[in-house]
């Protein structure tokens, strides 16, 4: 039942973006651009879904443009800066865009960015450690993992994804930084999503 609702909530907030969109200016033909992220991605399905139901709300020979780039830390910079009509975003890197958080955006505020509909899918970070290095170093937990003197490698995306944030923000309650953790023998590579199960 919780999917169901889930699904209706999500569909009727898209056509509200639709009707949003198409009464925010005249009823003639629009071309509205939809910042996604990478062909594959669940952001693009979302946005080709969406892009699907607002269709029909929009004046006749109007266009709907998915843009297969971006992402939570660049969506909210391509609408304030007009390269995306509608985008999707993380809440943090919405807020963190608005306030002009300094280490991803410099202290340069995006404030021309607003919240229509959320919810659509839960984000996680997920911090896992092999089995042969819980046997190898008895560290059976992150932080004793991260904080032991025989530090795992630790593989996440590249700048640019909401990951190594995220992740500074884990080092940081353990009271580290990343040049802490690699003067005390870490390793931090940061790779593609296809590219981590190498």
């Amino acid at each position: 039942m919780r999917s169901a609702s889930r699904r209706l909530y999500h569909a009727l907030g898209a056509v509200a973006i639709g009707a949003a969109l198409a009464t925010a200016g005249t009823a003639r033909a629009e071309e509205i651009k939809f910042g996604a992220m990478p062909l594959g991605s669940i952001w693009y399905v979302f946005a080709a879904s969406f892009s699907k139901l607002i269709q029909p709300t929009l004046p006749a020979g109007s266009k709907m443009e998915v843009i297969a780039r971006g992402g939570g830390v660049g969506n909210p910079i391509a609408v304030d800066s007009k390269k995306a009509d509608v985008a999707l975003a993380n809440v943090c890197t919405s807020v963190w865009a608005m306030n002009g958080e300094p280490e991803i955006y410099k202290g340069k505020k995006y404030p021309n960015i607003r919240a229509l509909l959320g919810g659509l899918n839960e984000v996680w970070i997920a911090a896992m450690l092999t089995e042969d290095y819980i046997k190898r170093t008895g560290n059976d937990t992150l932080e004793k993992a991260l904080l032991s003197k025989q530090p795992p490698r630790v593989i996440m995306k590249p700048a640019g994804s909401t990951v190594p944030p995220s992740v500074r923000m884990v080092f940081e309650g353990l009271g580290l930084t990343f040049e802490k953790y690699k003067a005390a023998g870490g390793e931090i590579i940061q790779v593609g999503v296809s590219q981590i199960p190498q």
